[in-house]
């Protein structure tokens, strides 16, 4: 069972990765501005997490601004600078999101930017975004399509705030339809109480489970023997 810990890029930060290192998280994903869910993080910060999470797996939140998933040109450029900056900051992959007006992947925005992943040798997570569509097997297949290697989703609304405890039929469908051809990361209210209910649905295939509140106690990513 592979399990992802998101880190609060303005918290303790190297004391929340090394905790997420030390206890088995396959990987991390590095956010700021978590009270806006999830902005990028700095250089810096990305330097502190790298140092502290040891093993492959970094993977840092691709959003220049707090808001909906529609990005202008220079916002896409701003993303592409990025991904040539963390390149050489040894980061494993990013989390982005590019939607359309009509709340449909956003597919020559978000080919520019897989393309620009794959010449740095990173992963792409289609971040919750996702959960925002109109048409969820539409946008699984435009995923597919343009080679991003995982998408992250509840299962549920996009700001509807439940938890993947409650999207647990779409996630079986979705975890079906993508037959192991991309990584489907649950995400949403994650922790070991709810983990074993969640995991006993989705079908076997490529699944890995991502927790934030999950894994905090009082507010600091902290070593846990259960997961």
């Amino acid at each position: 069972m592979n399990i992802e810990v998101c880190i609060d890029a303005d918290g303790d930060l190297a004391r929340s990765a090394e905790a997420a290192c030390k206890g088995g998280a396959n990987t991390i994903a590095l956010c700021a501005s978590m009270g806006e869910d999830g902005l990028s993080p700095t250089d810096e910060q990305i330097a502190i997490a790298r140092e502290a999470f040891t093993r492959p797996g970094l993977i840092a939140m691709l959003r220049p601004r707090a808001g909906d998933f529609v990005f202008t040109d220079d916002e896409q450029d701003q993303m592409l600078a990025c991904i040539s900056r963390w390149n050489a900051l040894r980061v494993d992959g990013v989390s982005c999101g590019l939607l359309s007006a009509e709340n449909e992947i956003d597919v020559p925005a978000i080919s520019v930017i897989a393309s620009a992943c794959r010449e740095a040798s990173l992963s792409v997570t289609f971040h919750r975004a996702f959960d925002a569509v109109s048409a969820r097997s539409m946008a699984l297949e435009a995923l597919i399509d343009v080679g991003v290697d995982r998408i992250l989703t509840s299962g549920t609304e996009w700001g509807s705030g439940n938890p993947a405890i409650e999207g647990i039929d779409q996630l079986t469908h979705t975890n079906k339809q993508a037959g192991g051809r991309i990584e489907v990361v649950v995400a949403g209210g994650i922790s070991i109480q709810t983990l074993p209910g969640i995991a006993q649905a989705p079908p076997d295939g490529l699944v890995s489970f991502h927790a934030y509140s999950g894994a905090l106690v009082d507010g600091q990513t902290t070593l846990h023997k259960h997961w």
